[in-house]
């Protein structure tokens, strides 16, 4: 496994490398619990690694207070169908409630729809994406102008160990027509594929999805899964990302919540950043900070050392493209 917990004072993760790219970064993928407890994130984000600016995945009452906070710093992913508060199971109850959120998501300014169709929602809920139930639903959103975010798959490791059961979860290439369908369906909807569509094992399936739907744009969230795929290929991972430098997304995955026992500590949220500092800008092999229990053995982790003009993209203009971002001051730069 790589290094513990415990090994964390060994790493320079509030004192990184200077960065190789210096300009805006939107983090494209994090979670908050509520306007207050982002703010240690941001302690980490802003002051230690020069993340001004991210898409945090939230309810809609967090999402209108975070943009009176923080403005054009933030554009907020709004849950659209929760993967467990819903009432799913009466249809016309929960059509006239999510015709009625997304118009008021619409008007209250938001842009990104969240969504989690996984194995695990599947499980609870026998419902994917492309189903006909659900056609209503991304009707609305195309006709509004909004961007989908979401979540489909899980990482190989998960279906070898933890979804070995075929008839009851299916294999993993079994949860891609729901996004594929949707994709084809719903060319007016962008939609972002969280972790490298859950796919970074797969490069030349996820290079087949950008070519096919033009519509489609990746994030790298899920730092210890996208770290461990992309330094395993790194130079088909160089390769790929530089190929299709304007559909792919920084992004973390981080939660900031700090009563969250792992997850709310300062060093989690440093460790994540530090690791992608690295890899991104980076040269040659480097430890994690990070522990990885779906590996098989110790991670060795690669520098891509991606070009400028690729770093520029994927940390910045590629989100202000697709969300509006604009460069605002930052309270750290003040």
């Amino acid at each position: 496994m790589a290094a513990p917990v415990a090994a964390l004072d060994t790493f320079p993760l509030f004192n990184p490398p200077p960065r190789r790219y210096r300009g805006p970064i939107v983090d494209a993928h994090m979670h908050s619990r509520d306007e207050e407890t982002i703010a240690a994130y941001w302690d980490v984000a802003e002051r230690v690694y020069g993340v001004h600016y991210c898409v945090p995945i939230v309810d809609l009452k967090t999402a209108v207070g975070l943009k009176k906070r923080y403005g054009n710093r933030v554009q907020p992913a709004v849950w659209g169908i929760h993967p467990r508060n819903e009432a799913l199971r009466d249809g016309r109850a929960f059509r006239s409630v999510k015709e009625a959120h997304l118009e008021a998501l619409a008007e209250a300014g938001m842009r990104i729809v969240k969504l989690w169709f996984t194995p695990r929602f599947l499980d609870w809920w026998n419902l994917r994406m492309d189903d006909p139930s659900l056609d209503f639903f991304f009707d609305r959103i195309e006709r509004l102008g909004l961007a989908v975010l979401v979540h489909v798959g899980d990482p190989d490791a998960w279906f070898a160990k933890q979804l070995r059961d075929m008839e009851h979860h299916g294999a993993k290439p079994e949860h891609y027509p729901q996004l594929i369908h949707r994709l084809e369906r719903h060319p007016g909807i962008v939609f972002q594929v969280a972790h490298f569509a859950a796919d970074p094992e797969n490069l030349d399936h996820l290079h087949q999805l950008l070519e096919r739907h033009a519509n489609l744009v990746l994030d790298s969230s899920a730092t210890k899964w996208v770290s461990r795929e992309f330094s395993r290929h790194r130079t088909a991972a160089r390769d790929f990302l530089v190929a299709h430098v304007e559909r792919v997304l920084f992004g973390t995955d981080l939660v900031a919540s700090p009563d969250r026992e792992k997850e709310g500590k300062r060093e989690h949220y440093a460790s994540r950043f530090y690791v992608h500092q690295l890899m991104w800008e980076g040269d040659g092999v480097f430890d994690s900070p990070i522990e990885d229990e779906d590996a098989s053995e110790e991670p060795c982790l690669f520098g891509l050392n991606l070009p400028e003009e690729v770093l520029r993209k994927f940390y910045w203009e590629n989100a202000a493209r697709l969300y509006g971002f604009t460069a605002v001051e930052s309270p750290a730069t003040r």
